[in-house]
């Protein structure tokens, strides 16, 4: 990228090798930016479209592709998280992270303290389903649960070895498809009452994929610098990562 070429060139060594390597030092940032962020004059906000890539933006506003890298500078959190992605990517994305099932349960979680356990192999008393817990979750009253063998359902027990205790299957569900939390207004609500999730009419399920989709779309607000002092700007950064 001709972007590079204004970054200074350092040497460095690889591990135990005797001679340096000349790389551009990419690390280096220039106080232009900083004062640029904080002058108001200078950008406006702006919301990336769906598969709209840097340099399609950048051409859009700019009517040049080259400014791409603007927008990662004067936005902290497209350089730190990266761009935003397709909600098809967004779906693969999450049933690739969280691939197991979820066993969703009115039973107190919490009072089964021995048994029920992170490690432990339930089974299904009705379906013959097997799986082995790899999270408990005490106040959603969740169990996430790989699945060895058939499929759990809702409306039955299930138990582990060595023990009678059972636990009554309220609806199963895909992993990423699991409440994350509640909320009421906006807000995080806690709705585990004795042990059971007990959530009020007004506490709203957010899902991973609902959580997902919100960390993406936060993503896609950004602000640009205006295009009628995007050259000056871009000129006077590349000037001082010069120096």
């Amino acid at each position: 990228m001709t972007f590079f070429s204004s970054f200074p060139e350092i040497e460095y060594k690889f591990g135990d090798e005797k001679t340096s390597d000349v790389f551009r030092d990419i690390a280096i940032y220039s106080t232009v930016i900083d004062q640029i962020k904080n002058e108001i004059t200078f950008y406006e906000d702006y919301t990336i479209d769906e598969n709209q890539r840097p340099d399609q933006l950048s051409y859009l506003i700019y009517d040049n592709p080259n400014y791409h890298w603007t927008f990662f500078l004067v936005n902290d959190k497209i350089r730190e998280r990266g761009w935003p992605i397709s909600n098809l990517e967004i779906l693969n994305y999450a049933k690739k992270e969280y691939p197991n099932k979820v066993i969703n349960t009115l039973s107190p979680l919490i009072n089964f303290t021995s048994v029920f356990k992170v490690g432990d192999t339930i089974e299904g008393r009705s379906s013959g389903a097997i799986g082995k817990i790899i999270h408990k979750n005490y106040d959603l009253g969740k169990l996430t649960i790989q699945v060895t063998d058939r499929n759990f359902v809702a409306g039955e027990n299930i138990q582990t070895d060595g023990t009678t205790e059972l636990v009554l299957i309220s609806s199963v569900v895909e992993e990423h498809l699991s409440v994350r939390h509640y909320e009421n207004g906006g807000i995080i609500v806690d709705v585990e009452s004795n042990g059971i999730p007990s959530p009020g009419v007004s506490d709203v399920p957010i899902t991973i994929l609902d959580d997902l989709h919100r960390q993406n779309n936060d993503l896609r607000q950004i602000r640009i610098i205006k295009p009628s002092v995007i050259n000056q700007v871009v000129s006077s950064f590349k000037e001082a990562i010069k120096s």
